[in-house]
């Protein structure tokens, strides 16, 4: 439920989550512990104090390149994220050059272990698809229906072939966020119901 909160009720889910973990952690005594999202990381401090490396894997940067994030709170956040990565954590994993970047500005120490691991796929996949001998081409969304995972990307591009070639091909966007509503309210008002399902 402190997921979707704002202000200081959203910080202190935030807290109650790492107790959460923490409490976890406590119960199985893990050796280490792979923390791959947060948004408060130097809350996972607590795991260090019961003798358990954390090694932090980046799947995002933590602001957009060039812009970093303004105002008091959020600078707050990062210099307590910071101490918690040059003193607590015993490695990362970044996802792109640009998140080892980041993560190493917010520590305010370049030589913090992080090792950059890009994904790498062999040509075969995907593998070539065929159009579908009858019927329409499905297309399958599977994920957080939020913006910022493309969501409407997806609903203008399922416009657009709808208009150039109608009925040839089927859209489902599955999951649940913060877009569901508005999704299904465009789909209808775009008169999209036939091609598309939310």
């Amino acid at each position: 439920p402190f997921n979707r909160a704002r202000g200081a009720v959203y910080h202190l889910g935030r807290i109650l989550f790492a107790f959460k973990i923490a409490w976890i952690a406590w119960c199985f005594r893990p050796q280490v512990v792979l923390a791959s999202t947060s948004s408060h990381w130097f809350t996972l401090t607590m795991l260090s104090w019961m003798n358990i490396k954390i090694v932090t894997s980046l799947h995002n940067t933590f602001w957009p390149q060039e812009h970093p994030p303004p105002g008091r709170v959020r600078k707050a956040l990062l210099k307590l994220n910071g101490w918690f990565w040059r003193s607590h954590v015993a490695g990362t994993i970044a996802v792109s050059d640009e998140c080892a970047r980041q993560v190493r500005e917010i520590a305010a120490e370049p030589a913090i272990p992080v090792r950059v691991v890009v994904a790498q796929y062999p040509n075969d996949l995907p593998p070539q698809i065929l159009p579908p001998a009858e019927g329409p081409f499905r297309v399958l969304f599977a994920g957080r229906l939020a913006r910022i995972k493309g969501v409407w990307d997806v609903l203008a591009a399922a416009q657009s072939l709808e208009n150039s070639y109608p009925g040839r091909f089927a859209w489902t966007l599955a999951g649940d966020g913060i877009e569901l509503q508005s999704l299904r309210e465009a789909v209808a008002k775009a008169g999209l119901e036939n091609s598309v399902s939310v």
